[in-house]
């Protein structure tokens, strides 16, 4: 399977870079334009140029390999889970997109057997491309990466993204692990509105811990799938907010420097676990 997922990895940022010049055309004017519609709620939103993108990498994809599967969120998030799926966003950080904020990203991700083999994911707007093949290392623009070691909590830069949870309850949940984290004296907070690039921030040393997931607004298959295992071959520990083993189907992720990982899991768990 060596070559397989080489050839895939080729594919993949072939079909990145090719939705890439898409995306940076379209950066331009998708504000002026009005672009955004609602999806599943009023913030989560998609574009034309999602559906646009997402049909560039899907046709090749099929025409390719006709017999693997294709989970991709637009038009096929629940997909079909075959021995080789393709795992699909194509425009992650739809919100900054229309903003004009630089934080956007396609992401490719190749799993196997349900196991992240292969990761792309590239940000057409600072073009800048991550990949990583399974036990193959961690790469940005081709040069290894790896995660931030022997860092403590008042060194760190923590990120967590909000989702689409509004109740004032999920508000509560999500914003008590903030004011422990700041009570803690972690050096900063941040929110970059793209989970899989928040992923690859933590490859390469830009952040050193990300969480989702404390109130029921977890990510999805499409937000792991690459940017994960970009992540777990750069050193990150990854598992659920309750500490348990992560997966790209499950409903919470922390992605961390080792060294801080059980700070963060301390902070963010439920009450009732702590």
């Amino acid at each position: 399977m060596e070559k397989e997922r080489f050839e895939w990895l080729s594919l993949a940022r072939n079909l990145a870079a090719e939705a890439g010049v898409l995306i940076r055309a379209a950066s331009e004017s998708v504000r002026s334009e009005g672009a955004g519609q609602e999806k599943s709620c009023s913030v989560d939103l998609v574009t034309e140029y999602d559906r646009q993108a997402e049909d560039i990498i899907l046709s090749k994809i099929r025409d390719r390999y006709p017999g693997h599967g294709i989970i991709s969120e637009e038009s096929n998030p629940k997909g079909e889970l075959k021995k080789v799926t393709w795992v699909v966003d194509p425009i992650d950080g739809t919100t900054n997109f229309i903003a004009g904020l630089p934080e956007v990203a396609v992401s490719i991700g190749i799993i196997v057997d349900g196991k992240p083999e292969v990761g792309v994911v590239y940000n057409p707007i600072r073009n800048e491309i991550f990949h990583a093949v399974r036990g193959c290392g961690a790469f940005l623009d081709d040069r290894p990466i790896h995660v931030n070691k022997g860092i403590t909590l008042s060194q760190a830069i923590v990120c967590v993204e909000f989702g689409y949870v509004r109740t004032n309850e999920g508000a509560v949940t999500m914003l008590e692990p903030v004011r422990k984290l700041l009570s803690r004296s972690v050096r900063t907070i941040r929110m970059i509105g793209s989970g899989t690039l928040d992923l690859c921030f933590v490859a390469c040393g830009r952040l050193d811990a990300v969480y989702a997931g404390v109130a029921g607004e977890g990510w999805y298959p499409w937000d792991y799938a690459a940017g994960g295992l970009i992540a777990e071959e750069a050193g990150a520990k990854l598992c659920k907010v309750d500490g348990s083993e992560f997966s790209i189907f499950g409903d919470s992720v922390v992605c961390s420097s080792p060294s801080i990982v059980g700070d963060i899991l301390e902070v963010i768990r439920p009450e009732s676990e702590n």
